[in-house]
């Protein structure tokens, strides 16, 4: 049997100079949209969610794979109804988004809190987001298990929602303001959940801003 053998590093390729490693390796690939993930209780309960790793997956049938901990209040509710729906957000909504993501719905209702508007969905029971651009329903059509935190949730789509105003055939329109995600400096401690955040729209960066009322309940929150 032939062993595998690294490649040879005695190569006349010029050194990399003008790159930096970095302790993150998500990071260059941050910039995207992110998801709200909402889901609904039996009881009719509330909660929203933030999810980076998440992507769509599948023509037929179409379906979003999402990674949650089973911890949270989103899995909780996810199990109950065996539904959730994913909304893109735009510009207006980064620091709901920071804010769903940073504090855990057992403790507080993040749902009140951001304020969201809730609209019928189609399909299945649990709400719209007035406020996104888009919405998605999706039903949990299997999990699978990941590494010692997370699962990784199978959602096939049920129904999908953009806003015309805003889309043509699927595709954004000139005018469209969705929040690019670009998150916390490389090299932040893990869960500093008061490191600064860095959002991205069409053409502009920006920082997290201290003064919002939802960053500020993440402050209170942490004591």
């Amino acid at each position: 049997m032939n062993e595998m053998r690294p490649a040879s590093r005695e190569t006349s390729w010029p050194a990399p100079d003008e790159f930096e490693t970095i302790a993150h390796a998500n990071k260059p690939f941050s910039l995207r949209v992110p998801a709200l993930v909402v889901t609904r209780g039996l009881d009719g309960t509330l909660n929203v969610m933030l999810s980076m790793w998440f992507t769509p997956m599948g023509i037929e049938p179409s379906c979003f794979l999402v990674a949650v901990d089973p911890k949270t209040k989103t899995y909780e509710l996810m199990m109950q109804t065996k539904e959730f729906v994913i909304a893109a957000p735009d510009e207006s909504m980064f620091a709901a988004a920071i804010y769903a993501g940073a504090v855990t719905g057992h403790k507080e209702n993040k749902w009140d809190a951001c304020g969201f508007t809730p609209l019928e969905p189609k399909v299945g029971s649990v709400p719209l987001v007035r406020e996104a651009l888009a919405n998605v329903e999706l039903v949990v059509d299997r999990t699978m298990p990941f590494d010692a935190r997370f699962l990784l949730v199978v959602g096939m789509v049920k129904a999908c929602h953009v806003k015309s105003e805003f889309f043509r055939s699927g595709i954004y329109k000139d005018g469209a303001n969705p929040l690019l995600w670009l998150g916390k400096a490389s090299g932040e401690q893990q869960g500093n959940k008061t490191a600064v955040n860095y959002g991205a729209g069409m053409g502009r960066t920006w920082a997290s801003d201290d003064t919002s009322p939802l960053l500020q309940r993440i402050k209170a929150a942490k004591k």
